[in-house]
C-alpha cells in the first residue's frame, strides 16, 4: 500500500490486456493501397461436419451469478465480421447477439461457488433483420484473479481453492510452541509461522510459548474459515467483457402441404 502511494513508481500492463473505446465521431480511414482487402479464408470444414461460426463479441451489460436468474436476457455486440465456408459475410460487425441465462446459482456458505451459463438464440443484423442461431460460450477474457473454469456445455464456475492440507499443517505447527523438547526459540518461530514474517518476529521477541501457540492456533482457525466456512465466489462478467461464441446457424424447415 505504501509503495503505491509513492509519487513515482512503475505501472504494469499485463499481456493480452484489451481496451474498449467509444468514438465521439466517425473516423475517416484512408483507402488501402491496392484496393479493398480480401476476406480471410475460413478454415475448411471436415466432410459431414455441421457448420460452426466463431463469433467474437462484447457483453453490452454486466452479468453476474450473484443476481442473474434463468430467463434473464443477455445481449452482446459483435466486434469482428464472420464469414461462412463459402467466404460469404454471414454476421457483420455491429450485429447483436440475443440470448438468455439458462443456469444461475449465487455463491453460498461453506465455500460453495456460484455458477453461470447463458446461450444465444438470435443474431440481429444492423439493418434490423434477425437470424436464428444456437450459440454457447467458448471463451471469455476476464481478470485472472477470478480463476474461472468453463465446461463443455458453456457453464462457468470459479475453481475451488479450498484445501485441507493448510489448516492441518498450521495446527501441527502451532503445537510446536508447547513442545518442551528442542530449542524454545525455534519452536516459537515455527508455531507462529501462520502469520508470516510478523508472526515469526513476535514469536521470537516475546519468548512466550503460550503467545506463540496462540498466534499459531489463531492462524489455523483463520485458515479453516477461509477454506471451509466462508461464502464461495460468484462468476462476474463486467460490461464490455470480450467473449467468443460458437454458434450453429439454423435453417428454416421445408414446409410440406
Amino acid at each position: 500500500m505504501l509503495y503505491h502511494q509513492l509519487p513515482y513508481h512503475p505501472e504494469r500492463i499485463e499481456a493480452n490486456t484489451a481496451w474498449s473505446f467509444e468514438l465521439a465521431a466517425p473516423v475517416d480511414l484512408p483507402a488501402l493501397p491496392g484496393g479493398t482487402a480480401a476476406a480471410p479464408d475460413p478454415p475448411a470444414p471436415s466432410p459431414g461436419a455441421r457448420e460452426v461460426w466463431s463469433i467474437n463479441a462484447e457483453l453490452i451489460a454486466g452479468l453476474t451469478s450473484a443476481v442473474a436468474r434463468p430467463g434473464d436476457p443477455v445481449e452482446a455486440l459483435v466486434v469482428q465480421p464472420v464469414y461462412d465456408k463459402d467466404r460469404q459475410l454471414v454476421v457483420p460487425q455491429g450485429a447483436t447477439l440475443i440470448g438468455k441465462v439458462t443456469t444461475a446459482k449465487a455463491a453460498r456458505t461453506l465455500g460453495r461457488n456460484g455458477k453461470l451459463r447463458f446461450i444465444f438464440q438470435q443474431v440481429r443484423m444492423p439493418a434490423g433483420t434477425t437470424r436464428p442461431v444456437e450459440g454457447s460460450l467458448a471463451s471469455a477474457s476476464v481478470n485472472k484473479s477470478q480463476d474461472l473454469s468453463l465446461d463443455a456445455e458453456g457453464t462457468v464456475t470459479p475453481r475451488n481453492k479450498s484445501s485441507a492440507v493448510a489448516p492441518l499443517l498450521l495446527t501441527m505447527l502451532a503445537g510446536r510452541a508447547l513442545d518442551t523438547d528442542g530449542n524454545m526459540t525455534a519452536n516459537n518461530t515455527v508455531a507462529s509461522n501462520g502469520f508470516g514474517l510478523v508472526g515469526r518476529v513476535v514469536g521470537v521477541v516475546a519468548g512466550d510459548p503460550n503467545l506463540a501457540a496462540g498466534l499459531g492456533y489463531y492462524a489455523a482457525g483463520l485458515s479453516i474459515y477461509d477454506n471451509f466456512l466462508q461464502s464461495g465466489r460468484d462468476v462476474v462478467f463486467p460490461k464490455d467483457t470480450r467473449i467468443e461464441i460458437e454458434t450453429t446457424p439454423l435453417h428454416s424447415p421445408i414446409l410440406k402441404p
